[in-house]
């Protein structure tokens, strides 16, 4: 009986992982396509999670550029997404493929399997460069539809398609390809703006936003326009303190000026400048409250003030009645490994006077390394 238990346990635990290890294949399933096989790419892209290719053009037998790529289906109910180019993925994003640029040698009068088959055509220019710096550069590109995808795959790469990477850079660099469509939309997500209202007296205020992108959430709702009751001190229809939003626009910002602050430091940093900056003691409180908790642990951050003109043309704000000081603070943050050398920004307090409205947000930078 011994014996039989435990032989029955043994069957169990190889059952088990016969069964986890059936899974996580499935799960993670990858196909290898033969050379230059688009119809092997497109049909088992329903079956894996990616599918690896190599795209190849030669010439009396010499290996003349050499391409390896993997293709992945995008699905965006996934909780674990592809991140595309350093960038926010496009709408109706389905193919994505990452490629590297392994060997080049040249040009074919009529290239056939070429991943610069229809840039050639676009560019023909392209003919007499020197195309060996590319070697090793790696590029990624996303596709909306199969057909796009097979186009790609086929006639190699267009500046239909929005792509990004060293090879895209470089290429730019040798022939001054310009297009649209060719690079991706920067998206710029402006975190908890939040809008104080200080009338002198109690007032009923229309207040409206209009970012150079989309509203992505609004408290309370937002339907063209807030129309709120605010008291003298700021209470805004007897429940809110400030009015909240948040955006994603379509224009990046680039820091020219800042601070280079200690992660440890983040909070003294905040109670020194924010005042400086124009804000009270509960606007900074309710500032570092939101910040302290959603800046991330990194050895430094550089901190930068949006310029009063990138405010202004991309998060346009029209306040009714018209108030007699506007306070916008919008600061952008990047984590840092190591400290870098920037300009520090030369401030001067703003004075509140009469109808005051005060605006504080921020943006969260990639990591600068």
């Amino acid at each position: 009986m011994v014996k039989l238990f435990r032989l029955f346990s043994i069957f169990s635990i190889i059952l088990f992982f016969t069964f986890f290890t059936s899974f996580e294949s499935v799960s993670h399933a990858s196909t290898a396509c033969p050379q230059n096989d688009v119809n092997c790419v497109l049909s088992s892209l329903g079956s894996s999670d990616y599918v690896k290719f190599t795209k190849s053009e030669t010439e009396y037998g010499l290996t003349i550029e050499e391409n390896e790529l993997n293709v992945e289906t995008y699905n965006e109910n996934e909780t674990i997404k592809p991140w595309f180019l350093d960038h926010q993925i496009p709408e109706n994003a389905k193919y994505y493929v990452k490629g590297t640029l392994t060997l080049f040698r040249g040009f074919k009068d009529n290239p056939e399997n070429s991943i610069f088959k229809t840039l050639l055509e676009q560019y023909p220019d392209l003919r007499n460069k020197d195309l060996s710096s590319l070697v090793g550069d790696s590029f990624e590109c996303i596709f909306n539809t199969k057909d796009e995808l097979k186009d790609f795959l086929t006639n190699g790469l267009s500046d239909k398609y929005v792509s990004d990477g060293k090879l895209i850079t470089d290429l730019e660099k040798i022939d001054n390809i310009k297009s649209d469509s060719w690079r991706p939309i920067d998206h710029t997500v402006v975190k908890k703006p939040a809008i104080y209202l200080y009338p002198t007296a109690d007032s009923t205020v229309t207040v409206s936003i209009d970012p150079n992108g989309k509203i992505t959430k609004t408290i309370p709702d937002y339907n063209g326009k807030w129309t709120v009751n605010v008291t003298k001190n700021g209470k805004i229809d007897k429940q809110y303190d400030y009015l909240f939003y948040e955006a994603d626009l379509n224009e990046s910002f680039t820091p020219t000026e800042g601070w280079i602050v200690g992660y440890n430091d983040l909070s003294l940093f905040f109670d020194k400048f924010l005042p400086v900056l124009g804000l009270s003691k509960k606007e900074t409180a309710q500032f570092k409250e939101y910040w302290l908790k959603n800046l991330k642990r990194a050895n430094y951050y550089l901190i930068s003030p949006l310029s009063k003109e990138f405010i202004e043309n991309n998060l346009k704000l029209e306040v009714t009645p018209t108030p007699d000081t506007v306070i916008r603070v919008i600061l952008y943050f990047s984590p840092l490994d190591n400290p870098i050398k920037i300009p520090t920004p030369v401030l001067e307090k703003p004075t509140r006077n009469g109808f005051t409205v005060v605006e504080w947000g921020g943006i969260l930078g990639d990591k600068v390394k």
